[in-house]
């Protein structure tokens, strides 16, 4: 997704200390929103800050904060006025999840719902960071966000362990073929069966501590804010994320093969296992575009 483009507006107005978040056109939608298509009742918006200005009747453009909207009523459950929010549907998996799209016109938050950690907006329009550029504050706010992508890494793993555990009790219990007049032998005894699940196996031993770094690192970020562990933490967690869901999304298939017929049974949980997974190659941030950062 290119954050930086992203049209939706947040434009102060100081007459009433407030701002008024719009939705300029449908492509500007926000879509996959979780939690929001049945039950969420306040969102975290990313829109563009826009300032008035002298010098432009467009306003001035701030870049990307993020602002705590409203959106149900959280007594009546009731979508507020200016709201329009759409289901997105059954989805391949992952459907406990009510993801919807979100739609905002003239939607009036006061000033305080700044997320102002960053950048904040005085009672009189004047806007102050201890970050000097637009650039420095956009990479500061989806540093927070950094969190997600570390969490996609650590689930994915335990997606690993979980399918390598099914197919290989699975090939210690199947037997089949042996010496003549000899009982059947169990399959994990093939070089082929090991072939599939041995290097998978030693993956996921590499994968759960280098998880678990992450982790560590990520929490010592959050203590320290040092810019060093921050880049670091940036880059670990972009290729992990990538690299750990890609690699897991394949195995998946091959775990699902080395249980043969048995392995397609619905009961077996590779299915639903693929159908959750697979769009952890996609939400925080697309592994193609990640591998390039």
């Amino acid at each position: 997704s290119n954050v930086q483009g992203i049209q939706t507006v947040a434009i102060f107005d100081p007459a009433t200390d407030e701002f008024v978040i719009n939705t300029p056109n449908d492509g500007a939608i926000k879509w996959w929103i979780g939690n929001a298509a049945l039950h969420g009742k306040f969102a975290t918006v990313f829109a563009k800050l826009i300032l008035p200005s002298p010098e432009s009747k467009d306003g001035a453009d701030m870049g990307v904060h993020a602002f705590i909207v409203p959106i149900r009523d959280v007594e009546t459950h009731c979508v507020l006025p200016g709201i329009e929010i759409r289901d997105c549907g059954h989805k391949i998996g992952l459907n406990g999840v009510d993801n919807g799209a979100l739609k905002f016109t003239n939607v009036r938050i006061p000033r305080d719902n700044l997320l102002n950690r960053f950048g904040d907006v005085s009672r009189d329009g004047k806007y102050t960071s201890s970050l000097p550029t637009i650039n420095k504050r956009f990479a500061a706010t989806l540093g927070e966000l950094v969190g997600g992508r570390v969490a996609i890494a650590y689930s994915s793993v335990a997606v690993l362990k979980l399918s390598l555990t099914i197919a290989i009790r699975y090939s210690l219990l199947r037997q089949q073929f042996g010496p003549p007049k000899q009982p059947e032998i169990s399959i994990l005894d093939y070089q082929s069966q090991q072939h599939k699940l041995m290097p998978m196996l030693a993956s996921a031993y590499a994968f759960h501590f280098a998880s678990k770094c992450l982790v560590d690192e990520y929490a010592e970020m959050k203590k320290t804010q040092d810019e060093e562990v921050i880049g670091d933490v940036h880059t670990l967690s972009s290729g992990l994320k990538a690299y750990i869901t890609s690699y897991t999304a394949r195995s998946l298939s091959t775990c699902r093969e080395a249980c043969g017929g048995h392995g397609y049974a619905a009961v077996n949980r590779f299915g639903d296992l693929r159908n959750d997974h697979d769009i952890f190659q996609t939400f925080e941030g697309d592994n193609t575009v990640l591998l390039q950062q």
